[in-house]
């Protein structure tokens, strides 16, 4: 399975940025990249690397973001609450061993 994780951009250095780890569960490779924050650019990203799931975490740019994935067919979208205290104290478990 590929999962693309994206950080859409919010940091106060360079808030049009979208960074993105690709991880491939069967072998454990991850590649991590940037990309400006734009449809074609994250379009292009989502078609390069063909991920299973997409996860990002709920930022004022998230909605738009879901709507894209959902019309280049992503299978699964997942929205995070970084609030959430799973998140906040490292206790979430779905992450490969070396990855939480």
């Amino acid at each position: 399975m590929n999962i693309l994780a994206l950080d859409l951009g919010c940091t106060s250095r360079n808030p049009t940025k979208t960074y993105a780890t690709i991880l491939n569960t069967d072998t454990g490779a991850i590649e991590r990249t940037s990309v400006p924050t734009t449809a074609k650019d994250l379009i292009a990203l989502i078609r390069a690397h063909r991920p299973d799931r997409v996860v990002m975490e709920i930022t004022r740019g998230t909605g738009w973001v879901v709507d894209l994935c959902r019309g280049i067919r992503v299978p699964e979208i997942q929205v995070v609450n970084p609030n959430d205290p799973a998140w906040k104290n490292g206790e979430y478990t779905s992450a490969p061993p070396g990855l939480r």
